[in-house]
């Protein structure tokens, strides 16, 4: 069924009258930079100093209806030259940390990058801050309270249903380099020179009297030992990465979330026509959302149940898209998360998919998709293994046809229905007899248009996904993507990716690539590699070797 989700709101026009006193939040510079080693990850650890130096304050209140809401909505107070103030709704999300500072905190207040002269960027950990006047930073500004007028206090505990944060003229929020979070993650990263920047309001939430100049950066030596860093150059500006020249890149997060989000930042510009939402829980859902996603020109973004993660926000911010796709019912994507996720359309309005299983999710895509009817080819996968539906995403995106989910040994029958609706040319099944029986196969016959049947499969998962990528590259690719065969949450996001690029998606195991996906890097002498998921998924030693499949 599909059913349409409640609009998005923007902030009220300012009023006249008096003039606003808005605030102007900057960065103070960089400081106390030094690698470690934690958690499995290297790390470089810094401190950062939030600024206002505007002429008022600024002060976010937050709420929420009951507490069975994860996070606390947002409006901006803004003061003006005659003692009084407005509320302008802001897309911003509260949420409560548990990494030691048990508070509420603030979506997207800050951003942390750090980027090779290559154009490889990696982003910060820390999504969420709780602000407040901690550190004096420049008194003397006009309007600047010689005290404090936002505590620690105000960030709240479990049970708020409201709250109040806040920066006051002429103050700072400080983060000091030991603070959870506080680090960008540089594993596999080579010694030599890297930019490192912090940016505040990385999405412009907030109403602010200087958009432009937000930024803080330093350049900073990476030795291979660790300890701290030299400091080569800095600044107060805001730079941009150079454009990447890298062979092979890889994207990631430290969760499933964030590597979707990077994903599809990497891969669509701002201005999409569409974003497809799902759950990072599960597998189906979002592997028959890739194929319509791709094929569409938009990414998939994962949420979970009842949470929107704060990088999925940051994410559809960023992408800006005129209509949303949410896929799956609410026994997966709640209500409460939907309606977060309709605030990001820009006009076309966010609309539900769902079916009573997956099998009947994916028709139902199929269907909202290819309304039209006739496609030259359908996909059919497994609805029970996640690796061979993987595979096909983006071969089915760049075909115009759908993935759709079948038993092992039984056709279900909304996926008959569907492919009675689609007369398609041809069906192509993924995977060999052990996943897709033969009889399957045979029952799949009487729904095609006189293509055909074919049956595209290897001996296990990387075998398959490499049958795939040769069938429909027979001339080799500019580019691929490689994921990881053991698992699907890094993975998720790649079909729609690799779908625009034209690229096949391959698997790897972590600590080896399989001979038939060496066969076919081989074979496809691709320009660029992208790798999806850190180094505990994909070891350092395979993104080294991918290397070697790279062509000229």
């Amino acid at each position: 069924m599909a059913a349409m989700i409640g609009g998005s709101g923007l902030p009220p026009a300012a009023r006249g009258g008096a003039a606003d006193r808005l605030p102007d939040l900057r960065m103070a510079p960089l400081t106390q930079f030094r690698t470690e080693f934690s958690g499995g990850q290297r790390r470089v650890r810094f401190s950062t100093i939030m600024t206002n130096e505007g002429a008022g304050p600024l002060e976010v209140r937050g709420w929420r209806n009951n507490l069975s809401e994860q996070h606390l909505q947002t409006q901006q107070r803004i003061y003006n030259t005659a003692g009084g103030s407005r509320l302008a709704a802001s897309r911003a999300l509260m949420e409560y940390a548990r990494d030691g500072h048990d508070h509420w905190h603030i979506q997207g207040v800050m951003l942390y990058q750090l980027w090779a002269d290559s154009g490889l960027v990696r982003r910060g950990a820390k999504v969420g801050f709780c602000f407040l006047d901690s550190t004096a930073w420049r008194l003397s500004l006009p309007g600047a309270p010689q005290l404090p007028r936002y505590f620690m206090s105000s960030c709240g505990d479990t049970g708020d249903l409201q709250n109040r944060m806040g920066l006051s003229v002429g103050w700072g929020d400080h983060y000091p380099a030991n603070f959870a979070f506080q680090w960008i993650d540089i594993t596999g990263l080579p010694p030599g020179d890297y930019t490192v920047q912090a940016k505040a309001d990385e999405q412009n939430w907030y109403l602010e009297s200087n958009e432009t100049n937000n930024c803080a950066w330093a350049r900073v030596r990476v030795q291979a030992g660790n300890g701290p860093l030299s400091v080569l150059s800095s600044g107060r500006t805001c730079l941009a990465p150079p454009a990447s020249t890298a062979r092979v890149e890889r994207q990631y997060g430290d969760d499933r979330y964030q590597t979707a989000a990077a994903v599809s930042e990497d891969a669509f510009a701002a201005g999409v026509p569409v974003a497809y939402v799902a759950t990072g829980a599960n597998f189906p859902d979002a592997l028959a959302a890739g194929a319509a996603a791709g094929f569409k020109g938009g990414p998939v973004v994962l949420v979970e149940k009842f949470k929107l993660p704060a990088l999925a926000v940051t994410e559809l911010e960023r992408l800006n898209p005129q209509r949303i796709v949410i896929v799956g019912g609410t026994g997966v994507i709640s209500q409460y998360v939907a309606s977060l996720v309709a605030r990001f359309h820009t006009g076309g309005g966010a609309t539900r998919i769902a079916g009573s299983d997956r099998y009947a999710t994916a028709a139902t895509i199929s269907a909202a998709t290819f309304a039209g009817g006739t496609v030259d080819t359908a996909y059919v996968a497994s609805g029970r293994d996640w690796a061979d539906a993987l595979a096909a995403v983006p071969h089915a995106a760049r075909s115009g046809g759908p993935v759709l989910l079948t038993l092992p040994t039984e056709v279900p029958g909304r996926l008959q229905q569907e492919l009675i609706r689609l007369r398609p040319h041809r069906i192509i099944v993924v995977g060999g007899p052990g996943v897709v029986s033969d009889g399957v196969l045979a029952a799949l016959d009487a729904y095609d248009t006189g293509g055909g049947v074919l049956r595209i499969g290897g001996a296990d998962r990387y075998a398959t996904a490499a049958a795939l990528s040769a069938f429909h590259f027979p001339g080799g690719a500019t580019f691929a993507y490689v994921a990881t065969g053991a698992n699907f949450p890094d993975a998720l996001a790649a079909g729609p990716a690799a779908a625009i690029r034209g690229a096949a998606t391959l698997l790897v195991r972590a600590p080896a690539i399989p001979p038939s996906t060496a066969t076919e890097l081989a074979r496809l002498n691709p320009g660029r590699i992208y790798v999806l998921g850190g180094p505990n998924v994909i070891s350092g030693a395979v993104q080294a070797q991918l290397g070697t499949y790279v062509g000229p």
